[in-house]
């Protein structure tokens, strides 16, 4: 399953479990792009619903080399090791040179190895030109056999009240590059427009927030052809999210499964 198809479907069990009423995939891509959900409520009254990720492309592409790679045996290590990369990390450039780099730290007796220990000017500089983060050993098991995994690196972020996450939406759907998202929903027709932003952990404020419950206190100022606004935190589940409505204001809810 692709990101997207990932995300449409994260978005699609979420909306069908809050609203208990039918959320059926729109968008076929068949050629003809169109809204991705559709709200089929009693009565006839129907819904569209866009999902848009925070994923950028970077990211995507970043994640998606991560995922090739899976873990690497090599008989040259007698560890497993976790190698973090930063953003700017290409991981077909990384793989390749990692083998000889862990070996050397085994050989050196180093198990724990990142950017806030002091190892001298040479080490720091080879982590720089490497694109690494850190890397951390671990006994090899039978499951993992010595080798390594490759994985972005953790980030850290403030969480305030929950007003960022009304911030952050208001700015991220404004932006030229989420137009298709207003387009096709003023193009649709339905009784009800819903937005969905799929917060994921490249924007760790923004997931954290939404994983931790908290809602913003006002409105969102949104283009007039979004009725609701879902932000849904991108992981498995169980997940949560909350949502606007004019009528009711901002509310919390969580997938189960």
């Amino acid at each position: 399953m692709s990101t997207k198809d990932a995300d449409e479907e994260l978005a699609r069990l979420f909306l069908a479990s809050v609203l208990q009423t039918p959320v059926t995939v729109h968008d076929k891509r068949s050629g003809a792009s169109t809204y991705d959900l559709e709200i089929s409520y009693p009565g006839g009254r129907r819904g569209a619903a866009e999902v848009v990720s925070t994923r950028t492309k970077k990211q995507a592409a970043q994640l998606g080399a991560v995922r090739r790679a899976g873990y690497t045996e090599n008989r040259r290590l007698r560890h497993t090791w976790m190698v973090r990369v930063p953003p700017d990390a290409v991981i077909s450039m990384v793989v390749p040179v990692l083998p000889q780099f862990l070996a050397e730290l085994e050989l050196a007796g180093i198990t724990d190895l990142n950017r806030n220990r002091y190892y001298g000017p040479r080490m720091h500089e080879r982590l720089r030109s490497l694109h690494i983060s850190s890397c951390l050993a671990s006994p090899a098991t039978a499951a993992h056999p010595p080798g390594f995994y490759v994985y972005p690196e953790a980030t850290s972020a403030w969480v305030g009240d929950g007003e960022e996450i009304r911030l952050f939406c208001e700015k991220f759907l404004a932006h030229p590059d989420q137009s298709d998202v207003l387009d096709k929903l003023a193009a649709s027709g339905a009784d009800e427009r819903h937005a969905v932003v799929i917060a994921t952990q490249g924007q760790l404020g923004l997931h954290t927030a939404v994983d931790m419950g908290l809602t913003p206190s006002q409105a969102p100022d949104l283009d007039r052809c979004i009725d609701w606004l879902w932000v849904i935190a991108s992981q498995n589940l169980p997940a949560r999210g909350c949502y606007w409505t004019p009528q009711h204001g901002w509310a919390t809810a969580v997938l189960a499964g």
